[in-house]
């Protein structure tokens, strides 16, 4: 719905570059889901596997099962069993991330549970304003920013994160909203059943 209104000025901006490509073509392709060995290049669907990876190799780190010389073995390992890569150095594997070389540990989670809470909320927007993407396709943001506002910005700092959750979307955090949202996103891309 945002690349509808968008494309046509990314196309404006981009000079010409993206000309010869139709806007399915471009979706498709900003959508390609393939394993990588980068975390914040890595697609929807395999995103939230680099933040297991992740999770799981501090919790180890911290219940002392595993010892920090040891961690670009069990990184290597992780992405070879999870996501079906093979990392050729430390520098594209563990060391890839400033989280733990400054000292960020037990961060990682926070970027998948802000991927199920998104879709969590979205799926409320929806049935509160059931037209909000027909409005976003046609780049009038307004009414979804008024939407936001009043649901999560005003309430944001007063309310830990699931007290916030359930009081936006009426039920505790849940990862079938995300599911879902993977589930229909993909399957009309690739054309699944």
């Amino acid at each position: 719905d945002f690349w509808v209104y968008y494309f046509p000025r990314f196309q404006k901006l981009t000079n010409g570059i993206f000309d010869d490509i139709d806007l399915e073509t471009f979706y498709h392709a900003i959508n390609e889901v393939k394993p990588d060995l980068i975390r914040v290049e890595a697609n929807e669907i395999t995103y939230l596997l680099h933040v297991i990876i992740r999770f799981e190799l501090e919790k180890e780190l911290f219940a002392g099962e595993l010892e920090i010389k040891d961690l670009p073995v069990a990184w290597n390992k992780k992405y070879m069993e999870y996501l079906g890569v093979e990392v050729p150095s430390d520098t594209l594997g563990v060391l890839q991330d400033v989280h733990w070389y400054s000292e960020g540990f037990a961060e990682f989670y926070g970027y998948g549970l802000g991927d199920i809470i998104s879709s969590q909320i979205t799926h409320t927007l929806t049935n509160e304003l059931p037209n909000w993407r027909e409005k976003l396709q046609e780049g009038k943001v307004s009414i979804i920013r008024k939407w936001v506002e009043e649901k999560v910005h005003k309430n944001g700092l007063m309310y830990d994160t699931d007290h916030l959750v359930k009081k936006i979307t009426g039920e505790k955090i849940k990862t079938s909203f995300f599911i879902d949202y993977l589930k229909s996103k993909f399957s009309d891309l690739y054309k699944l059943d």
